[in-house]
């Protein structure tokens, strides 16, 4: 078989392979109480901790597991995560210099995963928006445009989104149909990144009128660098350009 017939057939079966997932995670039942776990690695500097307390006010039901050591891998993730009673989902914040960082989404115990190269941070207290002052009260309202769709990879990174920053099924507490969203993010894929924007939902004078978007922060850019298979390792899915 000629090189670019093995080249398509390879990228043809790497497609299928990344819908077949984003299907599967969209269609799973959700781990009732599905608790996340946010871990970091030891030495990350004060402005990536103050980022890693940021992203973590924004996400339900979440709970900060132990330091890892430098180069763990999906053992020492899978126990960090057992420690501290978590679920289903971990979002581990590795950094290796002050201005190099990632960040992993990962669905435990068998994937899948996806790793972004974290190339633009602005934390809350550096955003100097009037609005960070106030408490962000999860599950927040979560917005994807429509890039997305546009191709498997994409859609396996939303759902890992969605499953990341979502509300888990059974989880306590009052429900948003009730009370009202008070927190939106949303997620957008342009220039082959995810920009990440946080916004409070703003209502009119007594509660009533059209809601106002007012962004708080942080915000984020997110290069896609590899989806996996399993966490944190395992065959891959799709490898981006800039990996």
């Amino acid at each position: 078989m000629p090189k670019s017939s093995r080249r398509a057939a390879q990228s043809a079966g790497v497609r299928a392979a990344a819908a077949a997932a984003a299907a599967a995670m969209s269609a799973a039942e959700p781990v009732d109480e599905d608790a996340l776990v946010i871990l970091v690695q030891r030495g990350i500097t004060p402005r990536q901790r103050h980022l890693v307390r940021d992203v973590g006010a924004l996400l339900p039901r979440a709970r900060v597991g132990d330091k890892l050591p430098h180069r763990a891998g999906a053992e020492a993730l899978l126990d960090a995560c057992f420690l501290a009673e978590g679920g289903m989902r971990a979002l581990f914040l590795p950094a290796r210099f002050e201005d190099e960082m990632w960040l992993w989404l990962v669905r435990l115990p068998h994937g899948p995963s996806v790793r972004f190269q974290v190339i633009n941070i602005h934390t809350v207290a550096e955003c100097n928006f009037a609005h960070a002052l106030r408490r962000v009260r999860p599950p927040c309202l979560l917005s994807f445009d429509a890039a997305f769709d546009g191709a498997p990879h994409l859609r396996l990174i939303r759902e890992l989104l969605r499953a990341t920053f979502g509300q888990p099924a059974g989880a306590g507490g009052t429900a948003p149909a009730e009370r009202g969203f008070e927190t939106a993010i949303s997620f957008h894929y342009v220039d082959e990144r995810v920009w990440l924007r946080a916004y409070d939902v703003v209502l009119g004078e007594g509660g009533r009128g059209c809601a106002e978007l007012c962004e708080r922060g942080p915000r984020l850019v997110l290069t896609p660098q590899r989806v996996l298979t399993s966490a944190l390792d395992g065959a891959p899915l799709w490898i981006g350009d800039a990996s």
